[in-house]
């Protein structure tokens, strides 16, 4: 297992004092400390010299300075996003509310919504199905990733999920024209947003759509259910390890390929759906209250609680073989914002069909 994700996080929280990072590989304390351990044995010694010859002062390593850039743009991203939480939101423009219902229209054939401005935001169809949730791979350690147990799972109703993560411009389009995001560009992922933000945004589109939306559903997060149903390719799944292929670098920016920085969306082998970045790039949030053992009602999560929301699908700054897997399951608060995670819209049922 590639050991650099993990130190970057022990690394960040504990040489630099700031917990940055969403996900947790539930790792015990001793393996905490054995990967700073292995650390310290192997850039000491190097640190250790080059302060003797700039006089004493002890320089950071190279590790260190990465962990501090992220950091600084971590801060700067957050900085951003309180000051833009405080901020009303301008009302959508009624000609971006019509462009949006002529587009519906066409909904069912072309997948396709438009957002204020023009803005489109493409979306795929998912045909309701049953399936095996959780890792089923016997070589996992089932006691380091004991909330991944595997059971069935059938999804009655069709859904739509957005066919890349939310991008920054169309966040800007339905939120006033502003991102939050620590790496900026319209292409990229938007990322620094919470899951109480998206519900924001969710409520503005739903909005905007209202009455021309399919009898019954809604714009939300996927829960988490239809996330990894989704993301194993529903009924076209072919049993991948990752979504789209056994081979981590043919879909996804993770920590071994992305330069540490998110990439524009889309730019990786789709899964057997078309859907792109499943794995990779941003974790994304799901509908869910996080819960051991899983949501009971898996579409409708009636009686779901719990502290925390359930992410999914790794990021461009620490995913490696085992993060990256479809099944991998990363609770975090609902407040909760950082530069790794961002979301994937749904068109999900509202209620079950009598």
């Amino acid at each position: 297992m590639n050991r650099k994700p993990e130190i970057r996080k022990f690394l960040i929280a504990a040489e630099l004092g700031a917990a940055l990072v969403c996900c947790a590989v539930f790792l015990a304390a001793a393996r905490a400390n054995q990967v700073m351990a292995e650390w310290r044995e192997t850039d000491s010694a190097g640190d250790e010299r080059i302060a003797e010859e700039q006089g004493g002062e002890k320089p950071l390593t190279p590790l260190q300075l990465e962990a501090k850039a992220i950091l600084d743009i971590q801060r700067e991203a957050m900085n951003r996003a309180k000051e833009l939480a405080t901020m009303p939101l301008e009302p959508i423009p009624a000609e971006a509310v019509k462009l949006a219902e002529d587009a519906m229209k066409q909904f069912d054939s072309t997948g396709v919504i438009v957002l204020p401005g023009g803005t489109e935001l493409r979306m795929v169809k998912v045909e309701a199905g049953t399936f095996t949730m959780g890792e089923t791979d016997e070589g996992i350690d089932k006691e380091l990733f004991d909330n991944e147990m595997p059971h069935e799972v059938t999804l009655k109703h069709v859904f739509w999920l957005g066919r890349t993560e939310v991008t920054q411009a169309q966040w800007k389009a339905v939120m006033s024209n502003r991102t939050p995001s620590g790496f900026t560009g319209d292409d990229l992922p938007v990322e620094v947003v919470s899951w109480d933000d998206i519900q924001i945004f969710c409520a503005r589109l739903n909005g905007m759509y209202a009455g021309k939306l399919p009898a019954g559903y809604r714009f939300d997060l996927p829960t988490e259910a239809q996330w990894e149903y989704a993301a194993r390719g529903g009924k076209k799944g072919k049993g991948f390890k990752y979504s789209g292929s056994d081979d981590l670098d043919a879909v996804a920016w993770h920590d071994g390929n992305s330069g540490q920085t998110t990439h524009p969306v889309g730019t990786k082998q789709p899964n057997e759906l078309g859907l792109y970045d499943m794995t990779g790039n941003v974790t994304e949030w799901c509908r869910d209250w996080y819960e051991k053992d899983y949501a009971g009602d898996p579409e409708f999560l009636r009686g779901n609680q719990g502290d925390r929301r359930v992410c999914h699908g790794g990021g461009w700054g620490y995913t490696d073989e085992l993060i990256a897997r479809i099944a991998f399951r990363d609770p975090s608060g609902s407040d909760s914002r950082d530069i790794f995670t961002g979301f994937r819209l749904a068109l999900v049922p509202t209620e079950p069909a009598e």
